[in-house]
């Protein structure tokens, strides 16, 4: 157990010289200071607090409580979880652990020292169910739980001394979590407990210091990306709800215009954020959001810029989602329906009918107005015959490589077809250091090609310019009726030291009305260019019952992959394999553990300039009218021959679909 040292900040510098006196009801606590009565000080400054706190419009707010199931226990009722949270049971990222009548918030119980678990200790997401269960109950022991809680921690976790260290070199306080108390879970608790008898006058008092430093380690400390954005949001509610500490509205008006700024330097134009993943974006969104519902409730004016510029990025959703209303997990994403997170900010947009029809899954409002559509800025394209339930969906990722949290998987496909997504990928995983987590960060655990065992590293390199988010990817792209187009490029490297073995060019031709009768199909045109022979694997992930391999051709219930052949290809089926290295996984949820292995299609071979062409039709094999696929090369571009299973044949030129 850590020595109980905090709060860092001492009574007499507090009361002297960080809290506004002059404000009704604090005019006596400069005397009482300067005489060294700090009891005194206390509980008028603890009587000024329950006095001037005004809990209804916050308590009213839409505040998500026992929806995270890295806090709680499978099938816990909230009632459950407050009275488990009430004897130090506690979960942080899905793994529990019983302490003993304190909480060592420096403590780490996995398996493995998964450092989020201690980290994700010190959001005090407890303390929102506490605070539920109290303004469900009435029953002081959640109170009192909250405020034992609350005395542990700060006297354990010294704020560090600003400019000391960076936001993530501490246990109790990284600034992601320190944002992250200020912009939710202490204002909830505070707000509910505040006049209870386990608030006492120290508590109120020391919970106020701590306060002040976690505004002086947000003004000081602020790290890029999301994080920025959860700094802020925190920052900018100690401006609010602290207006007693004399920095308060300087901090306001600090981060509110960082803010502001960031819509700007993190959104790109077509309204994804900057770190290209689906949880992270919403993660960024919900910032300004819940930051926007405090300044509403409150009366506290905010920039017109924070609702204009977010509606485009909330549209970006209905860009992407998957036919079952799910996004596709980019990077260190999420397979999480898309109205799970537009209905979170729908009563912004009450004009937004496609709002509407993504939260209510089709039953009002309209589908968004187009079909497949491009994102030339984000670096995405997504295929689409329409929105009804039996739409055939793609997605190429042809993006930059991201701010943070990103995947090595440019060029990679995604398909859904027949009622399901087929084509899947690895996923998002624990933040540790596993096997898993090394998988699904990796060109392996995408549906690309690998060069000589090695996977893509973009990441060796990467540097981020604030005008990168102003720079289109470079994908080329053309919609229409008859089909879709779309080609990407990947020329940054393989392996350790990023070596330009070969270049990588990949395009999608998506026919939705094929000059022969068949479903709308993929075909995927693969290109390598090298100066040397290098060994190629290309990998398809299946997410499906069982696939069948018959030569080069695989099938399932659901789809049909046809493959060109660069010569001496070979094609095999891995699925759950850890050695020599781990293939054939996704996950199940980001929760350590919880993956399964699925059957990934394997195709290798020796060349050095090679090109193929892949098709994935949308039934089985019995059913697919294409036998076989030819697939030539020349200056112009590539030829494929169908060969139909009525003995005829059909020639597309690839140049005339560009």
């Amino acid at each position: 157990m850590a020595q109980s040292i905090g709060p860092r900040t001492d009574d007499k510098v507090f009361f002297s010289s960080l809290i506004d006196t002059s404000l009704p009801g604090l005019e006596e606590i400069p005397e009482a200071a300067a005489k060294g009565d700090f009891r005194k000080a206390r509980r008028l400054f603890a009587d000024y607090v329950r006095s001037t706190l005004d809990p209804e419009y916050f308590i009213n707010m839409p505040c998500k409580v026992h929806q995270n199931n890295s806090i709680t226990l499978a099938g816990e009722t909230w009632r459950e979880s407050a009275d488990r949270i009430c004897r130090n049971h506690l979960v942080s990222c899905s793994t529990e652990f019983q302490f003993g009548e304190k909480i060592d918030y420096f403590s780490n119980p996995t398996f493995n020292q998964y450092k989020e678990w201690t980290w994700q200790l010190s959001r005090h997401n407890e303390w929102v169910i506490l605070g539920y269960a109290y303004l469900q109950t009435g029953d002081e022991k959640y109170a009192e739980a909250c405020a034992k809680q609350f005395d542990t921690w700060v006297k354990q976790a010294l704020s560090p001394e600003p400019r000391t260290l960076n936001g993530s070199m501490t246990l109790c306080w990284r600034t992601i979590e320190a944002g992250i108390r200020m912009g939710s879970n202490w204002q909830y608790a505070l707000h509910t407990f505040y006049k209870s008898p386990a608030f006492t006058d120290d508590i109120i008092t020391d919970w106020y210091k701590s306060v002040w430093e976690h505004g002086e380690r947000l003004y000081n400390d602020y790290r890029t990306g999301n994080w920025l954005l959860m700094e802020m949001d925190g920052l900018t509610q100690i401006g609010i709800f602290y207006p007693v500490l004399l920095n308060a509205k300087q901090w306001f008006n600090f981060a509110v215009e960082m803010l502001d700024k960031q819509l700007d330097l993190q959104f790109y134009p077509d309204g994804l954020q900057y770190e290209l993943t689906t949880h992270y974006h919403h993660v960024s969104i919900n910032c300004y959001i819940r930051l926007m519902r405090v300044a509403k409730a409150y009366g506290v004016a905010l920039p017109d810029s924070f609702l204009k510029k977010l509606e485009g990025t909330i549209a970006f959703y209905g860009k992407l989602i998957m036919p079952d209303f799910r996004l596709p997990n980019l990077n260190d994403g999420t397979w999480v329906k898309a109205g799970n997170y537009i209905s979170e900010y729908i009563d912004f947009y009450p004009q937004r009918k496609d709002f509407t029809w993504i939260v209510s899954e089709g039953s009002q409002g309209e589908p968004p107005p187009y079909n497949s559509i491009a994102l030339p800025w984000s670096g995405l394209m997504a295929f689409r015959t329409g929105w009804d339930a039996d739409t055939i969906w793609g997605l190429l990722d042809a993006a930059p490589f991201g701010r943070a949290h990103q995947h090595e998987d440019k060029l990679s496909l995604l398909i859904y077809m027949n009622g399901r997504l087929v084509l899947t990928e690895g996923g998002i995983y624990a933040y540790d250091d596993s096997q898993m987590r090394k998988y699904v960060l990796s060109t392996r655990s995408h549906n690309t090609i690998r060069v000589n065992g090695m996977d893509q590293n973009r990441g060796l390199n990467f540097k981020w310019e604030d005008d990168d988010i102003k720079k289109e990817s470079g994908m080329i792209y053309s919609i229409n009726e008859e089909y879709d187009y779309a080609a990407g490029l990947y020329n940054e490297g393989y392996g350790p030291k990023a070596e330009q073995f070969a270049v990588h060019e990949r395009a999608i031709i998506f026919l939705k009305k094929p000059s022969f009768t068949a479903k709308p199909f993929f075909i995927v045109i693969d290109r390598l260019h090298a100066d040397r022979i290098n060994k190629y694997e290309s990998l398809w992930h299946f997410d499906v019952d069982s696939l069948l391999l018959e030569g080069l051709n695989a099938s399932a219930a659901e789809i049909t992959i046809l493959q060109s052949g660069a010569k001496d290809m070979s094609a095999e089926i891995v699925s759950g394999q850890e050695e020599p290295e781990w293939q054939g996984w996704k996950t199940i949820t980001s929760r350590q553990g919880d993956f399964q292995p699925i059957p990934t299609l394997r195709y290798n071979w020796d060349a050095a300039s090679s090109f193929m062409a892949t098709i994935f039709f949308p039934s089985s094999i019995d059913l697919c009218p294409i036998v076989s696929v030819e697939a030539s090369e020349s200056l112009e571009g590539m030829k494929i021959i169908f060969h139909l299973r009525d003995n005829s044949t059909v020639t597309i030129d690839e140049k005339d679909y560009k």
